[in-house]
């Protein structure tokens, strides 16, 4: 292998291929990036053998060729090179010599045939919005349990439903639901990507349409249309490889309730102010905070420690209906936070029952959240 590639641009590119490796390895392979020609772009590659991470990046190609180098040693000394064109080409057997304006640096290397191979991904499922991607994962990743003794709900699972791609998320307590609009063929697979992995790729999304990526679809590859174990995020510049969840994911629809005697629309910033402010006492105990909906165009806030107070809070609300209810204060802040909205609804039956949460004006996203029992 031998190329010319500006610092920034390679270090970027071993930043971003990193984030993919593992802390701690068993394979020696394990703390390197995989450096590769291909199409005369230079590609770096890490992987935890779970997801991997690729990023392309342009660069003046005279030689194809591999190169294993360990990632910390690689990014350290990319580090102390600034602005500059770096010249790389093979040293020894496995090695790669760096230079640049007369510095030099001689790395070891090993057999990039020992890398543990990226699962091919050949069949295309669909392109994809990247803005709206994101927007989707940032609004669901809260939703994502954390306890590893149930995998298939670490997950987020993206399914065809009425000929459009579907997103949710679920931890047991709280769902999350992003329909998104996006047409599929009713043969896209139900699969189930890692919370991890998700997480990557909301950080590799484009944020805003003014961004340089933003008009680029996300394409979706899988290694098999049927029964897919591997799916493959192609973004512009860096492609995200992850092994799916197996198993089957919560029948989701039925939970989401259908039917509501009361709901209340409420001014998003408003709701959280005082919620924030009720979680001030709230988080002394079991997170409880109460919400009072009507009589009259009224929503009452409130939270209760025995040992430390009370605190109420009554703000202007449009109202159908009466009726009280309780929830844990963190998981309603984290809808209000990823709501997008001026303002949002909850709509209830009882106090015992789910309550459904919905930004107001925006019908592809829904939060469905378990009351919490309370004597009123």
């Amino acid at each position: 292998m031998k190329l010319r590639i500006l610092s920034e641009n390679l270090m970027a590119a071993v930043t971003e291929a990193v984030r993919a490796i593992a802390k701690r390895s068993s394979l020696p392979q394990g703390d390197c990036v995989l450096l590769e020609t291909v199409d005369g772009h230079l590609r770096v590659t890490g992987t935890d053998l779970e997801t991997a991470i690729s990023v392309y990046s342009g660069a003046q190609v005279e030689k194809e060729g591999r190169a294993l180098i360990k990632a910390g040693m690689l990014a350290r000394i990319l580090g102390t090179f600034t602005d500059c064109a770096i010249d790389i080409e093979p040293d020894g057997k496995h090695g790669l010599a760096l230079s640049s304006d007369g510095r030099a640096f001689k790395l070891a290397g090993m057999d990039p045939e020992d890398y543990p191979p990226i699962p091919e991904t050949p069949e295309h499922l669909a392109d994809i919005d990247p803005l709206g991607l994101r927007r989707a994962l940032a609004r669901l990743l809260d939703c994502v349990s954390t306890d590893d003794t149930r995998p298939i709900l670490t997950a987020v699972n993206f399914a065809e439903h009425n000929g459009t791609l579907a997103l949710a998320a679920t931890d047991g307590f709280r769902l999350g639901v992003v329909d998104t609009g996006w047409t599929v063929l009713p043969s896209f697979p139900d699969m189930n990507v890692p919370a991890k992995t998700c997480r990557e790729l909301l950080r590799l999304l484009p944020k805003k349409a003014k961004d340089a990526d933003a008009g680029d679809p996300v394409q979706l590859h899988v290694d098999a249309k049927a029964k897919p174990t591997q799916l493959r995020f192609a973004l512009k510049r860096q492609e995200v490889t992850t092994m799916l969840v197996q198993g089957t994911f919560p029948n989701y629809r039925q939970l989401i309730p259908a039917t509501f005697d009361t709901s209340v629309k409420v001014d998003t910033k408003a709701l959280r102010r005082e919620l924030q402010a009720a979680a001030v006492l709230a988080s002394q105990g079991s997170n409880i905070v109460r919400l009072t909906i009507g009589p009259g165009d009224e929503l009452t806030v409130a939270a209760l420690a025995e040992e430390e107070g009370e605190f109420e809070a009554t703000m202007p609300a449009k109202v159908e209906g009466e009726g009280k209810i309780a929830f844990n204060w963190a998981y309603v802040d984290d809808f209000l936070s990823a709501a997008g909205t001026d303002a949002i609804e909850l709509r209830m039956t009882t106090p015992s029952a789910l309550g459904l949460f919905l930004p107001v004006g925006d019908d592809s996203y829904s939060q469905t959240i378990m009351p919490m029992f309370v004597q009123w």
